[in-house]
């Protein structure tokens, strides 16, 4: 954002291997709009020229596939649920959660501008975390109640972030009843048809939030989720949204 405004050009130079691709497209098709140009050399350098101005536009600002993803499980794994603002030509990383989860046998539509999710019999499969780790949580919870074994591959990052997520997600889909096993920097899941429920803990983790808060849809009994204010990092309005949807949400 800032060189552009320099008198000379520079180059921002990789010197290790680019994860999380998607964020980059990303901020640099948003560049483009406000009349900004950057070149990216196969994603080890980028060239940035000098003396750019940034002109105004008008641009609708798209929806939220890390969000969304929740809602593309839920109505796989629960009921039919209509997704409203989504670009289906985003240059967003998540968007890769429609790929992933079709892969397990989701049936997931396009309908004038909206996206549809149906209930769906998913099959386990492996799922890359390296370009893609904010949506692994919800992939996790998902996988938990599929058939088959999930393996989620590559996925150290997720170690870095507000919590631990490979630890914190095998602590809490476990103690819902899943058989979830940590081993080394990836997870291996074998699904059941059912969870039991029981209390998890956040981690103080909003991304934990929404992966108990799904797993809790195939659970035979109540799941308490203890530090569930932490939701309000990056969706203050999520358990209001979830009650729109029919769901029987008590407490804070």
């Amino acid at each position: 954002f800032a060189l552009p405004l320099l008198n000379g050009d520079s180059e921002i130079v990789l010197t290790t291997e680019l994860e999380s691709k998607g964020y980059v497209d990303l901020t640099k098709d948003m560049l483009e709009k406000f009349s900004i140009h950057i070149k990216n050399n196969d994603y080890k350098s980028f060239s940035v020229r000098g003396n750019q101005k940034y002109m105004a536009s008008d641009c609708r600002i798209e929806g939220d596939f890390s969000q969304a993803v929740f809602y593309l499980a839920a109505g796989l794994i629960g009921d039919k649920i209509c997704i409203h603002g989504l670009n289906i030509n985003s240059h967003q990383g998540d968007k890769v959660s429609i790929d992933i989860l079709r892969r397990m046998g989701a049936k997931i539509e396009y309908e004038n501008e909206n996206i549809i999710s149906y209930p769906s019999k998913l099959n386990g499969t492996v799922i890359d975390a390296s370009e893609c780790p904010d949506i692994i949580p919800v992939l996790a919870a998902a996988a938990s109640v599929s058939r088959g074994t999930t393996s989620i591959i590559n996925a150290k990052r997720l170690r870095m972030k507000e919590s631990d997520r490979l630890k914190s997600v095998r602590i809490g889909l476990n103690k819902l009843g899943a058989n979830v096993i940590e081993k080394g920097d990836s997870l291996i899941i074998e699904g059941k048809d059912m969870l039991e429920g029981g209390e998890v803990d956040s981690f103080n983790d909003h991304r934990i939030v929404m992966c108990m808060a799904l797993a809790s849809i195939r659970c035979k009994n109540p799941v308490i989720i203890h530090n569930s204010g932490s939701i309000k990092k990056s969706y203050p309005e999520f358990f209001d949204d979830l009650k729109s949807l029919g769901g029987d949400i008590r407490g804070e």
